[in-house]
């Protein structure tokens, strides 16, 4: 336990969280369900207390077979803020990641007004110049139904759009044991990330007589935000165009039904694919409020 101006920095145990699960993203508290925390758990959880009262949460999560780690979150209650709080709670995240095998650490955000204090912590504790790898597109309201695209995305009659929530055992284990093969998803498009909650109100699959070979998986990710996560369409049908269909039928089922309990939307795409950076750029930027790089910047931890 290490003090620094009369804060106490510590490593979290389970007993801790009904005090810290609130300085992190919802999206990112559910690690929190899944992983008992402790010396062998794969996230790292350090909290900043002053007295009794919890006011600071540093969230990583580590892969011990590879050595890699995520950095998750670095939050400080806005009083405690430009006392060299944060740049204290990243490193006692490193170094716990460290001592627990991670050999390097990513941290991962969206370049905007928002994160500019993220970035010069990132920048005091020597992380290297970030790197773009994804856009990240926001929108609010109705404006989306405004796209072309939004009226005129027809489906092809051999396919059909299901709710996911519908999707079968059996389908499940056929996707899984796809992962990674040609013409299918890489790991980061997986519908089954572990820990996410799956948004039932619209997240879709596609199916090709009878066969899953797409998807829309969506997250929500605050109180008033769907994010729209992954977007699948199988390879060798991607020249069906049926990937803006079913990102419109899902954006249609939110905007229709719970536009007034989730006002806002916002999805990542990776940059690596290129043809849906390009629709997102040409048709779907007008109607957005923001369209921002995300980046991502790796740092070799040092092994003690």
């Amino acid at each position: 336990m290490n003090q620094l101006k009369g804060l106490f920095f510590s490593n979290l145990t389970d007993l801790d969280i009904p005090l810290f699960s609130d300085l992190t993203y919802p999206i990112y508290q559910s690690r929190f369900r899944i992983f008992r925390l402790g010396p062998s758990s794969p996230v790292v959880a350090v909290g900043v207390r002053d007295g009794e009262n919890p006011i600071g949460l540093g969230l990583a999560e580590l892969d011990v077979q590879t050595g890699l780690g995520l950095l998750l979150s670095i939050y400080v209650t806005p009083n405690f803020r430009r006392r060299g709080v944060a740049t204290a709670l990243l490193q006692q995240v490193e170094s716990e990641s460290s001592r627990r095998g991670c050999r390097s650490l990513c941290a991962t955000f969206e370049r905007d007004q928002r994160h500019v204090a993220y970035e010069r912590l990132l920048r005091r504790c020597h992380y290297p110049v970030p790197v773009p790898r994804s856009l990240v597109g926001h929108a609010h309201g109705v404006r989306l139904l405004e796209a072309p695209w939004m009226r005129h995305s027809i489906l092809p009659k051999a396919f059909q759009i299901f709710p996911w929530k519908n999707l079968s055992s059996a389908e499940e284990d056929v996707i899984r044991s796809h992962e990674g093969r040609p013409q299918w998803h890489p790991p980061f498009l997986s519908p089954f990330n572990t820990g996410w909650a799956i948004e039932p109100l619209n997240s879709l699959g596609l199916r090709n007589r009878g066969e899953v070979v797409g998807w829309q998986i969506n997250h929500r990710i605050t109180s008033d935000t769907i994010r729209y996560t992954a977007t699948f369409v199988r390879e060798d049908l991607q020249s069906h165009g049926l990937a803006i269909p079913l990102l419109a039928n899902s954006i249609r089922l939110h905007i229709e039904t719970s536009i007034d309990t989730f006002p806002k939307a916002t999805f990542v795409i990776p940059l690596a694919m290129k043809r849906m950076v390009l629709f997102v750029r040409h048709h779907m930027q007008p109607f957005l409020d923001e369209l921002n790089d995300s980046v991502e910047s790796w740092k070799k931890l040092e092994q003690g």
